[in-house]
């Protein structure tokens, strides 16, 4: 799976196979666009496009994460089970998460009909909870992202100028979230 080696932005190195699991979030877009009039709609309103977005996760032995990977796109649902399965390919998770309720129900039925293995979440709908424990994980130093990845910025634009408001473009927030909760459940005693 990926790299022969991950270095994180702390200068922290690990092999993949010293992982404890590689997992992936997916959180599929809430909106896409339909038509001509969505520019003008979009433009006059708070609102935006929404991003899908995969993310690929190590966890190490202590229970630190490691961001290994991240794809984001404006793309339809078939095209976004065709990019789930090249990330899956790629990488060889132990399993994917992604929502089960919400507009992410239909994606996860998808995926869970194609014979991946996925884990169904259910969000609740105040973001700032959702990211309560990433948060948390981030403010730890428990959370690295590699040194030289070319959606790096992409992702510390979003979590660093990100405070929570419901019209914030937050789709990369949404797999971190995902993704730190997933370890506070592995690390449960």
């Amino acid at each position: 799976s990926g790299d022969a080696y991950v270095k994180g932005i702390q200068g922290t190195i690990i092999e993949p196979n010293k992982f404890l699991k590689v997992f992936q979030t997916v959180d599929p877009a809430a909106s896409t666009r339909e038509g001509p009039a969505d520019e003008y709609v979009f433009q006059n309103s708070d609102r935006d496009f929404s991003y899908s977005v995969i993310s690929t996760w190590g966890v190490t032995p202590e229970y630190d994460l490691f961001w290994l990977g991240m794809w984001r796109g404006q793309v339809e649902i078939p095209e976004l089970l065709k990019t789930v399965a090249r990330e899956y390919r790629y990488w060889r998770p132990d399993y994917l998460t992604c929502e089960s309720n919400g507009p992410g129900a239909g994606v996860y039925q998808m995926l869970v009909n194609k014979g991946f293995t996925v884990k169904g979440l259910f969000k609740v709908t105040d973001k700032l909870i959702n990211a309560t424990e990433a948060i948390i994980r981030m403010a730890q130093g428990k959370i690295y992202l590699p040194e030289d990845a070319p959606w790096k910025k992409d992702v510390m634009d979003e979590i660093f100028f990100w405070i929570g408001h419901p019209h914030e473009r937050d789709d990369i927030i949404d797999t971190l979230s995902d993704a730190a909760r997933e370890v506070d459940w592995a690390s449960a005693p």
